[in-house]
């Protein structure tokens, strides 16, 4: 379909693990031409910033946005302290009064680990 709009042969790669850094990273490491595109989720270009204290690309300088295609819901839940939003369950979590119970990103849940880094490396302003 895409071939037939853009009048040239369109190839799809699939790279996928490491939270989409994989993938990213060969995108970021291909000459900017304007021949290489990625769709992503937050978690290439947003959420691994705060996962990960070193990533093989930087988000910012490697990409340039070009449209939002898609929402997907993400959020925590801190249902145990009764948090209404994240920086409050950000807050109770690093003072040891509870945990975040739930980091889902669109229907996936986040394993315990990466809820563990969530808590600790997010900035809750």
């Amino acid at each position: 379909m895409l071939s037939e709009r853009w009048g040239q042969p369109v190839v799809i790669e699939n790279h996928g693990g490491a939270s989409g850094m994989i993938g990213a990273d060969i995108v970021a490491k291909a000459p900017p031409d304007g021949y290489t595109l990625m769709v992503s989720a937050s978690a290439e270009v947003a959420l691994n910033v705060a996962l990960f204290p070193k990533m093989p690309y930087d988000p910012v300088r490697d990409f340039a946005p070009i449209t939002l295609a898609t929402v997907t819901p993400d959020g925590a839940r801190c249902a145990s302290v009764g948090a209404r939003h994240i920086v409050e369950g950000i807050h109770c979590d690093r003072k040891g009064e509870a945990r975040i119970d739930d980091v889902r990103f669109g229907r996936r849940r986040l394993r315990p680990s990466f809820r563990r880094r969530v808590a600790e490396n997010a900035d809750p302003g």
